[in-house]
């Protein structure tokens, strides 16, 4: 399907505009494989920004890790963020069933989407379960505050993106 700037798409937020927004490609980074693992095909980059928090993420999940291990005297081991989405350029459809975004026209109303390199999905599961002791749903969540990271749609647990002072620079 050829998506175009303009044209309206079904969302579950109803029919959405598919916006016409700055080409941010030029300014992202490469996610690399000691950070997170794509479980999908998908573009492994995000902002610099970003990539700065998922960074923090990792480090505080391992030094949460290392506390459980010591604790029970066993030896830790670190994993990684595990992730179904990061950028997304304009006009990439995602998701399925109810939260199919069909030409990425809901994602291009968020000013901070997937299409901006400052969102990403992270099924937590996956990436709790890469470490030993495994994290608590409560621990990861933890970290992601203590890393700066948020989660602004109630309903995607999945979905995070860095709190708006350093999103806007403050």
């Amino acid at each position: 399907m050829v998506c175009v700037v303009g044209k309206r798409y079904p969302t579950r937020m109803g029919r959405l505009r598919l916006l016409d927004r700055e080409d941010v490609s030029e300014r992202l980074v490469e996610i690399p494989p000691e950070i997170a693992k794509p479980l999908i095909e998908m573009d492994m980059r995000v902002q610099p920004g970003m990539f700065a928090c998922m960074q923090t993420w990792i480090e505080e999940m391992e030094k949460i890790c290392r506390t459980k291990a010591d604790a029970r005297n066993l030896t830790p081991t670190f994993g990684l963020i595990y992730l179904t989405s990061a950028f997304r350029p304009i006009g990439t459809t995602a998701g399925s069933g109810a939260y199919r975004d069909c030409c990425g026209a809901l994602d291009t109303h968020d000013d901070f989407g997937h299409w901006s390199g400052w969102t990403i999905d992270c099924p937590t599961r996956y990436t709790r379960e890469s470490f030993f002791p495994v994290l608590s749903i409560g621990e990861c969540r933890l970290a992601a505050k203590r890393a700066g990271l948020v989660r602004p749609f109630g309903g995607e647990w999945w979905h995070f993106r860095p709190k708006k002072t350093i999103l806007l620079g403050e």
